[in-house]
């Protein structure tokens, strides 16, 4: 029994002394296959001012020109591009509390500002669309919004309001 331990050691000891003096064969050049994917981001990010988006100074005498109510991050890296597009509830108008214009309630028109462009809005409005290859930069683009109306002539006592949707998609 002990003869053969000792021979299996002895074998084992001369594959592994052989296996150390065959050279190992190789070319002067390999390919190394390398891959990996990026998942795309979308994202928008809105920072109400809210100063000014929940005291708009409606009967202030001159209205707003250019009163910022939200800072904006665009972030994408959608080869093809992007878009964004803003809705409102209610027309585009503050409209009274529990009223609607077609009932009688008083409302006060209003246009905007988005990255220093004035837009008159009707409908879904883009304020952002990039063509191919138009990815946003590394930490998203900021961009403001700001709202303008003019001065309003006597209104119902009440509060005025209206909800912006504001939207970003890959092309």
């Amino acid at each position: 029994m002990k003869s053969t331990t000792l021979s299996s050691r002895i074998a084992l000891v001369v594959l592994v002394i052989f296996a150390a003096c065959v050279p190992s064969f190789a070319g002067t050049s390999g390919d190394l296959a390398l891959s990996g994917t990026v998942a795309q981001v979308i994202n928008l990010t809105i920072t109400p001012d809210t100063a000014n988006t929940t005291s708009l100074p409606i009967l202030a005498g001159t209205g707003a020109a250019g009163l910022k109510i939200a800072s904006l991050v665009e972030l994408s890296n959608v080869k093809a591009g992007y878009t964004v597009k803003v809705t409102s509830i209610n027309g585009y108008k503050l409209v009274q509390a529990f009223q609607s214009v077609a009932s009688g309630g008083d409302s006060v028109p209003y246009t905007f500002i988005y990255n220093g462009v004035a837009i008159t809005p009707t409908g879904t409005v883009t304020l952002t669309e990039t063509g191919t290859g138009g990815k946003s930069v590394a930490g998203g683009t900021s961009k403001d919004l700001s709202i303008v109306f003019g001065a309003s002539t006597i209104l119902n006592a009440d509060s005025y309001s209206d909800t912006l949707t504001i939207t970003i998609a890959g092309k």
